[in-house]
């Protein structure tokens, strides 16, 4: 017998292109192309950023040319004929200045979605609409990376808030920027830069430290003189009242200014101003100002809707506003921001709530109706002046005077006792910032600031109690915040190579006073008075250094501040604070990073549980504290990953972070068939808190097609009291998963749809509270060769799928014509077809389970006429 042995071997080799590319810029991309000798096509392609790199060819060529091509240099390329397949093939690149032209945008992709320019992409308008997009924000919600925020309008890239949204390169609305989402024609728009470390002080860019995002709107070449829109809509409402839906709008840039001006009118739910009165919700412009703002402790009712403020913002707006930008001279500019806001929201509310404590067994009901009218005026006026001394130096001032005042009517029917409520509340603000820039070389910048805001939030309430049981009740609560705040700092930015430093000496002093009166006119026991000084008085030295090492980039940052706090009736704490961070950030390819995050930081406590004594905040709670000048420990450690390739119109982005809280005011709670007693007081336990979120966009070339997906995950442990019981652990846990999915074809009919489906679990005391929400958003689009754009949304919601509660269905037609050639167009809308008036939803806390039942706006319909200038 014989063996025969058979040995196959079979090699497979792939080209491999290694390269150097010479003179390059730090931080300057290169576009590396590969065409084969028997077409002149783009094979393949690859952005580069570092000096060095490597192309792995996905097949083998018999002729390969190699190009380089970097902004403001020459085009470069290398030949090879007949190349080894089994070989690696070397390419250095010497790079020369283009003298005759330089190409700064390279467009990729066939059908022109997007361009990219060094730290910028740009989103062709036009490749992401469908016609049914009027304002910037619907072009905004269908953007990679770009996410709209509904209730505040805040806008996010690559998961960072915008610093604002640019006009042509020039920022006409600085944190207002919602201005422009809301208020802007998409028609205009020809495309929009999402743009990388951002810097609107010309001295420092290049020198800070970045990590700043922003937006510019590119407007279309024949809407850069003179151009305006007007649109006049009219219509029915559900109580056959006239429904109106008014705007005019002018943009004007030419060499002398730049300007925008809008005003609106409408009772349809529409919120066009950048202000939320909603209570809860702070705008971007809030948040930023936070250290210079009081604090309000009583509040008005509002629209509180799930579904946004057109379908529960029952209102009567009036906004206007004018904006303008301009250069006196090559040295001196000036921008002028001009807001009125009038409003009438009004609402009505039922609510069921089951109190309970677990240790003594107490259960209460309380049941509450109540319809309220809320009334806020808005005048505010801002002026930003930057005057350039000379080529290294500037000096700027901005100024803002603020005044708001808002008339709040309620009528609430509280288990048979009737409660009427008037509240006034007015807010005075007035801010100014004086910065001097002075650039002492090509690598360092000293820049000094002062600072200094006064703002005062009088509030005063006046409350009758009709009881058929009880005496009548005449009560009236006084509160009043007012807030001056002053501060200097100086600062030394530079960078040497690819590291950047910094570092700031600041001395600031934060003086809060608060007062409040409380008169009940029968049972004078329960009068009460607050007059209280809170002081922080701190000087700090910030430092930052951040280092580039190959791929991997670290951000070191510490702050020594000395603290002193002052409040009356306390002793003054004196504390020496040290609060470090680090991020470390490594790349692992092309837009493909992975970074990580940590952070200690000791920081006081709010300044709004500084009162001793009684406040009275609505109808039945009264609320004290016990108060403290202890410091609170933060501290963060979060892992993240993210990539962005928008070759293959992909980007994903998932993250993990832990935090834990030492030291933090905890409540107190006792509560009858009448009232709820709240007391704040210290404690230093710690609370600790885990979330997580995935998220995915891919554009699906085959079915023409995006797809958008996203988790998220919360846990949350936390301590309160209820009715003078023992400490309790508490723990809260919630699961978000949302899947979006809208096409793109070319013939009329599209599609959309989007789920999201939440789940919620508290667990307090050994008991487990679970609620579910599903909610469902479909859309079907028809475009007709005549122009004519037909949509049909359907919106489906049920609060919590495991009770009773009603589910919610709203249908939306909408119908829109534009003639080619012509300046108008003509659309109809017959928004909550199915006239939802009401809906309902559940709460869980740790000492009630409630019930809610909010009015909406019920069916609309209105035509509207539209001219564009």
């Amino acid at each position: 017998m014989g063996y025969y042995f058979f040995l196959a071997v079979n090699k497979s080799y792939s080209q491999l292109i290694k390269g150097v590319i010479h003179n390059k810029p730090n931080g300057v991309s290169a576009n590396i192309i590969t065409k084969s000798g028997r077409s002149n096509q783009i094979q393949e392609f690859r952005i580069v950023y570092t000096d060095s790199f490597q192309l792995k060819l996905k097949k083998s060529y018999d002729t390969l040319k190699v190009y380089c091509n970097v902004n403001g240099f020459k085009t470069e390329s290398i030949l090879f004929v007949n190349p080894s397949k089994s070989r690696h093939l070397n390419v250095e690149f010497f790079l020369t200045k283009d003298s005759i032209y330089s190409l700064d945008t390279v467009i990729i992709n066939v059908k022109k979605k997007f361009y990219q320019k060094k730290d910028t992409i740009g989103y062709v308008a036009s490749e992401y609409i469908d016609g049914t997009e009027r304002k910037v924000k619907d072009l905004l919600k269908k953007l990679p990376e770009i996410d709209v925020n509904e209730r505040n309008g805040t806008v996010k890239y690559k998961g960072k808030e915008i610093e604002t949204i640019t006009l042509d390169g020039d920022n006409l609305f600085g944190s207002n920027y919602t201005l422009a989402t809301k208020n802007i024609n998409v028609d205009i728009i020809k495309a929009v830069e999402a743009i990388d470390n951002y810097e609107e002080n010309e001295l420092l860019k290049g020198i800070s430290s970045g990590g700043k995002v922003s937006l510019n709107l590119v407007l279309k070449k024949n809407k850069t003189d003179f151009s305006g829109t007007g649109e006049l809509g009219l219509g029915l409402l559900n109580d056959n009242e006239f429904a109106r839906g008014l705007s005019a709008s002018l943009l004007t840039i030419n060499k002398k200014q730049k300007s925008f001006f809008t005003l609106t009118s409408n009772n349809v739910g529409v919120n066009n101003s950048p202000f939320v009165f909603e209570n809860g919700i702070k705008t971007s412009e809030q948040r930023r100002e936070e250290n210079y703002l009081a604090y309000s402790v009583l509040s008005s009712l509002s629209s509180n809707s799930s579904f946004g403020t057109e379908r529960g913002n029952i209102n009567n707006q009036y906004f206007g506003n004018f904006n303008s930008l301009i250069p006196l001279n090559k040295n001196l500019k000036i921008k002028l921001n001009v807001y009125y806001l009038k409003d009438e929201v009004s609402g009505r509310n039922f609510s069921e709530q089951v109190l309970f404590d677990s240790e003594s067994g107490a259960v209460t009901s309380i049941f509450d109706n109540t319809t309220f009218t809320n009334k806020p005026k808005y005048y505010r006026g801002d002026i930003d002046i930057k005057y350039r001394l000379n080529k290294r130096s500037m000096l700027s001032f901005i100024s803002k005077i603020q005044n708001e005042n808002s008339d709040d009517y309620r009528k609430t029917n509280s288990n048979n006792d009737n409660f009427i409520i008037n509240l006034n509340s007015r807010n005075n603000l007035f801010k100014n910032l004086l910065e001097y820039t002075y650039k002492l070389n090509d690598s360092t910048v000293f820049q000094s600031r002062i600072h200094y805001s006064k703002n005062k939030l009088p509030q005063s309430m006046n409350l009758n109690m009709q009881s058929p049981v009880n005496q009548s009740e005449r009560i009236n609560q006084f509160s009043e915040f007012s807030k001056d705040y002053l501060s200097f700092d100086s600062r030394l930015i530079g960078k040497i190579g690819k590291w950047k430093y910094g570092t700031q000496l600041e001395f600031y002093i934060n003086n809060n006073d608060y007062n409040s009166s409380l008169l009940n006119t029968v049972d004078l026991s329960n009068n009460s008075v607050n007059d209280l000084d809170r002081a922080n008085v701190s000087f700090s030295n910030q430092s930052y250094c951040v280092v580039e090492y190959n791929q991997w980039r670290f951000s070191i940052k510490n702050r020594f501040e000395f603290l002193e706090q002052r409040l009356t009736g306390f002793s003054n704490q004196q504390n020496f604070i040290i609060n470090p961070s680090l991020a470390v950030v490594y790349t692992l390819g092309e837009k493909r990073t992975l970074s990580l995050n940590t952070s200690y930081s000791k920081s006081p406590l709010d300044i709004q549980n500084s009162f001793i004594n009684q406040v009275l905040i609505d109808n039945r709670t009264l609320i004290l504290n016990s108060p403290t000048l202890d410091l609170q420990e933060n501290f963060s450690l979060g892992l993240y990953y993210a990539s962005n390739n928008i070759f293959k119109q992909l980007v994903v982005s998932s993250g993990i972070q832990y935090s834990e809280v030492v030291g933090d005011y905890f409540q107190d709670l006792s509560f009858d068939s009448e009232n709820i007693f709240i007391r704040n007081f210290y404690l230093s336990e710690k609370s600790k808190n885990l979330s997580t979120n995935f998220s995915l966009r891919k554009y699906l070339n085959a079915i023409s097609s995006n797809i958008k997906v996203r988790l998220s995950g919360n846990y949350n442990q936390y301590f309160n009291l209820v009715n003078s019981s023992n400490l309790r652990s508490n723990e809260l846990f919630s699961f978000n998963t949302s899947i979006e999915f809208n096409t793109s074809f070319d013939f009329p009919l599209n599609f959309g749809n989007e789920f999201s489906y939440n789940y919620t679990e508290s667990k307090f005391d050994n008991n487990i509270n679970v609620f579910r929400t599903i909610n469902n958003n479909s859309k079907l689009i028809f475009k007709s060769k005549n122009r004519m754009i037909y949509s049909l949304n359907s919106a489906f919601f049920n609060p919590n799928i495991d009770s009773s509660l009603n589910t919610a269905h709203f249908l939306d037609f909408k119908f829109r014509y534009n003639p080619k050639g012509k300046n108008w167009n003509f659309s109809f809308h017959a928004n909550n077809l199915l006239n939802n008036s009401t809906y309902e939803r559940f709460e869980i806390s740790y000492f009630s389970s409630s019930k809610f039942q909010n009015q909406l706006l019920g069916r609309i319909f209105m035509v509207s006429l539209e001219y564009s200038f």
